[in-house]
């Protein structure tokens, strides 16, 4: 697989990153081409089959992330799959962060997606974050320092908020965008005397 830059999407639409595959097709992908194989980074001509590390890494452990390794082997690839995210929690729903979560109606484990069956095996390296890739060593390096070698790369990272610059105290704002942001939130809401 090909590291793609950003791409961006008409206010309102939202799309989740991972492979999609056609009946009887091969995964398809998106390119300056039109559509094509799946293919190793620097190989297009190459499959799923013809990869040689035995190692897919997915950086990004959100939803997209998650999506990414079920269709990984939904499409048949047998091999290794490493998903990488730098939250330490397991992909969750995040429209009720803001909602149900905030009010305290919901824990996380109700928000928690469970991955199907098909990607009980996939590794999850939880806490910590892809830095950098150096694709023609297909190589990624982690926060740590530490460097995985891979044959195919998947970057699901999704989006981060754009935080105002406004004048004033930076005390009291928040973003929430985390389990972890609502909790923050809701902390402060719940203080005597808090509007």
């Amino acid at each position: 697989m090909r590291l793609r830059g950003p791409r961006r999407f008409p206010a309102g639409r939202q799309r989740t990153a991972g492979l999609r595959q056609r009946p009887g097709r091969h995964p398809a992908r998106r390119g300056r081409g039109g559509r094509g194989r799946l293919s190793a980074a620097g190989h297009p001509d190459r499959g799923l089959s013809g990869m040689t590390t035995q190692r897919i890494i997915v950086a990004g452990a959100s939803i997209g992330g998650l999506r990414a390794a079920e269709q990984l082997r939904g499409a048949g690839w047998t091999g290794a799959i490493t998903v990488i995210g730098d939250e330490p929690h397991m992909p969750y729903n995040r429209p009720p962060l803001s909602k149900e979560a905030l009010a305290g109606k919901a824990s996380f484990e109700s928000l928690a997606f469970a991955p199907k069956a098909s990607a009980a095996d996939v590794e999850w390296r939880l806490g910590t974050s892809v830095t950098s890739a150096r694709l023609a060593e297909r190589v990624v390096v982690l926060d740590s320092g530490e460097e995985l070698p891979f044959d195919g790369l998947v970057v699901a990272t999704g989006m981060r908020p754009r935080r105002l610059r406004c004048e004033g105290p930076a005390v009291g704002r928040h973003t929430v965008r985390t389990f972890g942001d609502a909790q923050a939130l809701r902390a402060e809401l719940v203080r005597p005397g808090a509007r």
